[in-house]
């Protein structure tokens, strides 16, 4: 029963709007005018949400009270902190992906590599500042996965994140692979990374989600809320960059 529950919720999320984002449509076709600065103002707007996911994830950690559940996710902190398994490594390498590129770097510190390849280096972003909608993003989803229950998070931060960033993830990369053929596969990796291996980080958490749902009926319609409200925050985010671009980008 509780498989079927988690199940359907696995295919909400992967049906939901955002995956295929009007947004994300247009940067993947270049039906932006002066894409790639669009795709710059993008990445540097999602990297206020991103920077700031081993918050979320260690907040989710914390609402845990059972011992495997929780070293299963400081599993998954580990990885975030750069360090690859083994089965990992052969993942990357049929992909064509150098270890090297990934392994004993943070998921942050690569996502800084990326920046600093499109010329938004770190100078860059000490000036720069974020959106009203990248803040928001990132502070709401923060609060959803630390002020809420163990239920809630797991739901934002699992089935509403996890199940589903490998999809749009290739959208992005396609972007970047048409109208930034100067960025090596080295600088943009921590996109290729997350289509390839985070597979594996949302089965722990989805496992660990299904043993939450069998508690109850509550249990499980919190696990749905906060997997509805982490896939809203995210579109709300999209609805609001293409705004921007449509008003920021016009030439």
């Amino acid at each position: 029963m509780y498989n079927s529950f988690i199940t359907s919720l696995q295919e909400i999320a992967q049906n939901h709007k955002v995956i295929n984002h009007p947004y994300l449509i247009k940067l993947e076709g270049g039906f932006f005018p002066n894409i790639k600065n669009v795709i710059k103002d993008f990445m540097f707007q999602y990297y206020a949400y991103s920077e700031n996911f081993v918050r979320c994830l260690v907040a989710t950690i914390a609402h845990l009270d059972n011992v495997k559940h929780r070293q299963a996710l400081l599993d998954n902190l580990f990885e975030e902190a750069g360090h690859l398994r083994e089965e990992d490594i052969d993942q990357l390498i049929k992909h064509n992906i150098d270890p090297k590129w990934v392994d004993g770097f943070t998921h942050v510190a690569l996502f800084r590599r990326f920046l600093d390849g499109v010329g938004m280096d770190e100078q860059f972003r000490k000036k720069a500042v974020y959106s009203d909608e990248a803040i928001r993003w990132k502070n709401m989803f923060f609060a959803l996965c630390s002020q809420y229950g163990p239920e809630q998070a797991l739901g934002a931060i699992g089935l509403g994140t996890e199940n589903i960033v490998k999809h749009i993830y290739r959208h992005i990369l396609t972007a970047i692979a048409r109208f930034m053929p100067e960025i090596s596969t080295a600088q943009r990796v921590i996109f290729d990374l997350h289509t390839i291996i985070d597979d594996r980080h949302g089965e722990i958490l989805t496992n660990i989600t299904a043993d939450y749902a069998a508690v109850g009926k509550i249990n499980r319609l919190q696990i749905k809320e906060g997997m509805l409200i982490s896939l809203n925050l995210r579109h709300n985010f999209f609805d609001a960059m293409q705004k921007r671009a449509e008003t920021h980008f016009t030439t």
